[in-house]
């Protein structure tokens, strides 16, 4: 057993494209709803907490979201853009809280992050999921 939390992004793409700001303070705002819902419901986190995203623009997807989890944008190892104050500031604590996060984009195909802080719950979702591959390197898929 383990409790869901389903955040869409709909977030639209205007002819100059979409800031850094704005995508990343969306995509922590969702972090941040869920977590709340997750504590109202599993305060003490007796179960695991299991938070996917759907997105709706291409331009916003699983390496966006790896992006904030890292805290920053490397592209051939240079760091193009610090993410600290979006990573490390109100969802510091709230992101490790979260103990699956499930990236789906138009073609359906899911990209998991599993948080291993837990070691008991990565087991377990890594056992329904079927994720043992993750488990073992805790990178995304």
């Amino acid at each position: 057993m383990f409790l869901c939390e389903v955040k869409s992004i709909f977030t639209k793409t205007g002819e100059r494209g979409l800031l850094h700001k704005t995508i990343f303070n969306n995509l922590s705002d969702k972090v941040h709803t869920a977590f709340k819902q997750f504590k109202s419901v599993n305060s003490r986190h007796l179960v695991p907490n299991v938070l996917i995203f759907i997105s709706h623009n291409y331009q916003i997807n699983r390496h966006t979201f790896s992006q904030l989890i890292n805290g920053a944008i490397i592209i051939d190892e240079l760091l193009v853009k610090d993410l600290g104050k979006y990573r490390f500031g109100r969802i510091k604590k709230e992101i490790g809280k979260i103990d699956l996060y499930i990236w789906l984009e138009d073609q359906d195909v899911a990209h998991y992050f599993l948080n291993p802080v837990d070691r008991l719950f990565a087991q377990k979702l890594s056992g329904i999921f079927n994720l043992s591959e993750l488990l073992a390197n805790p990178q995304s898929t």
